[in-house]
C-alpha cells in the first residue's frame, strides 16, 4: 500500500521506506489490515498469493530509509534486532501478522511465529517494544492462551491459530478450561481444536460462545487418543451441570408467589408447598442424570468419528 498525490498518481518508494503516510513503520508494517482478509487476499491474487507475500515479509532483511523521520527512531533499530525480516513485534501495527497465516489457512506457520514471538520477543528483563498501552504484555497473554482477537471491532471471533504455551490454563471469569497436552514442545503443531468434544471446523471462535463456558483443547499431531474422550467427557460434564443449574433457576422462578389483582387466591409470600419442595430435587436429579448420559453417549459418538477422520 502507498499514498496517492493530488493527481491520483501512487508515490512509489521503496518498500522499507518508514514516515510519510505510515506512522511509525513502513509499507510493510501497514500493508496488512485485518478488517476484510478474503476481500483483501483477492487485491493479491489469492489466499496462497498473499501467503507468499507475508513469507516475502518475513524473509526480507530488517533494513529500513529514515524516510520522513529524517533519521533513525528506535522503532527502526527494535525491528531490526528482533531479527525476523520486516516484522516489527516492538509496534502495533504488526501484531495481528503472525495470525494472518492462519486466517488465509495456514496454521501451523501461525503457530511457528507465534511460539518463537513468545520466546524471543519477552523477557524477565524486558519486551521487544513499548508497552504502550499494554498491548506488548495483552500479546503475550493471548498468545499463551491460544486465542487472538485480530479484528477488534470488526468481529468478536478469536483466532485459534497457535498452541497455547501452557498444558492447562483455567480462565476463572469465563469458567473455561484451556487444553494443550503439547505444550512443552519447542515449536508444537495443531492438527485441530475441540471445543466441548466437538471438532472446530473454523479458524475464529466468537466471544458470545466462548463467555457461555467450557472446554478447549488444542490437538497436535500424535496426542494420546484417550486425552481426547476425557477432555471431551469433562466439556460433557460441563454443560451437563451447567444445564442442571440452568433448569434449577427456572424451576425456582416458577415458584415465586405472583400476587396478582381479581379476587385470585395466590400463595403467600414465602410459601411452599410440600409436593414442591420434594419433587424439585428429584425432578432436578433426574435431569441431570439424562442429561450427562446423552451428552456422554454423544461426546463418544463424536470423539470416535474424529479419530477416524482426517485430520487438517
Amino acid at each position: 500500500m502507498g499514498r496517492k498525490r493530488k493527481d491520483g498518481e501512487f508515490v512509489h518508494v521503496a518498500l522499507d521506506t518508514w514516515g510519510d503516510c505510515f506512522t511509525e513503520g513502513s509499507a510493510w508494517h501497514h500493508s496488512f489490515p485485518t478488517f476484510n482478509v478474503s476481500a483483501l487476499a483477492e487485491l493479491h491474487g489469492g489466499p496462497e498469493a498473499m501467503l507468499q507475500r507475508l513469507r516475502e515479509l518475513l524473509s526480507t532483511p530488517g533494513t529500513f530509509r529514515a524516510g520522513s523521520y529524517g533519521g533513525t527512531i528506535h522503532e527502526m533499530r527494535e525491528m531490526e534486532m528482533l531479527g525476523m525480516g520486516q516484522y516489527g513485534h516492538n509496534n502495533q501495527p504488526s501484531h495481528h501478522i503472525p495470525y494472518l497465516f492462519a486466517m488465509l489457512g495456514d496454521h501451523n506457520s501461525t503457530a511457528t511465529l507465534v511460539r518463537h514471538v513468545l520466546r524471543h520477543a519477552y523477557s524477565p528483563e524486558g519486551f521487544s517494544g513499548d508497552e504502550d498501552n499494554g498491548e506488548m504484555g495483552s500479546w503475550f497473554v493471548l498468545g499463551a492462551l491460544g486465542l487472538y482477537a485480530a479484528s477488534v471491532g470488526t468481529t468478536e471471533d478469536y483466532v485459534l491459530g497457535a498452541m497455547p504455551l501452557f498444558p492447562r490454563v483455567r480462565l476463572r471469569a469465563l469458567d473455561i478450561t484451556i487444553e494443550a497436552p503439547s505444550a512443552a514442545l519447542e515449536l508444537p503443531a495443531v492438527a485441530g481444536v475441540l471445543w466441548q468434544g466437538h471438532r472446530v471446523e473454523h479458524v475464529g471462535m466468537p466471544y458470545s460462545m466462548l463467555r457461555r463456558g467450557g472446554v478447549l483443547r488444542f490437538v497436535a499431531p500424535g496426542d494420546p487418543n484417550f486425552g481426547h474422550l476425557v477432555s471431551s467427557l469433562r466439556g460433557a460434564l460441563h454443560r451437563a451441570v451447567r444445564d442442571v443449574h440452568g433448569i434449577h433457576r427456572s424451576v425456582q422462578r416458577a415458584n415465586v408467589p405472583v400476587i396478582m389483582d381479581g379476587g385470585m387466591a395466590m400463595k403467600a409470600p414465602g410459601h411452599k408447598d410440600e409436593a414442591d419442595s420434594g419433587l424439585v430435587p428429584v425432578f432436578t436429579a433426574a435431569g441431570a442424570c439424562l442429561i450427562l448420559f446423552v451428552l456422554v453417549k454423544c461426546t463418544v459418538s463424536r470423539v470416535l468419528r474424529w479419530q477416524a477422520g482426517s485430520v487438517v
